[in-house]
């Protein structure tokens, strides 16, 4: 059976974020990179650990440039897909301030 995916309202505004930053200059392009960060995660439903452990409470997704921080809950068997940032900000300070 399927975990169940859920997105927090902040990895929702990542993801639209990205959306309208890529949307300035390559609108098509910007709907197919989100569709395909979108993918990955929906994928996460049939393989909920299959992002390496970041730390004791979440995981990481790479997709493009971009990681996915989501926590995986055994017990409710829901992915909780927290944030969505460029690879190359400090993704310890980001972590640190999600909730645990």
């Amino acid at each position: 059976m399927a975990a169940e995916v859920v997105w927090l309202d902040d990895a929702k505004d990542d993801l639209l974020s990205i959306l309208e930053f890529i949307s300035r200059d390559k609108p098509k392009a910007a709907a197919a990179y989100v569709g395909a960060i979108s993918q990955q995660c929906h994928i996460l439903a049939d393989f909920p650990e299959s992002g390496p452990a970041y730390d004791s409470s979440y995981r990481a997704l790479v997709v493009e440039k971009h990681i996915v921080l989501y926590r995986y809950d055994r017990q409710a068997d829901t992915v909780l897909i927290a944030a969505v940032v460029h690879g190359r900000r400090d993704i310890a300070r980001i972590v640190a301030k999600l909730p645990h």
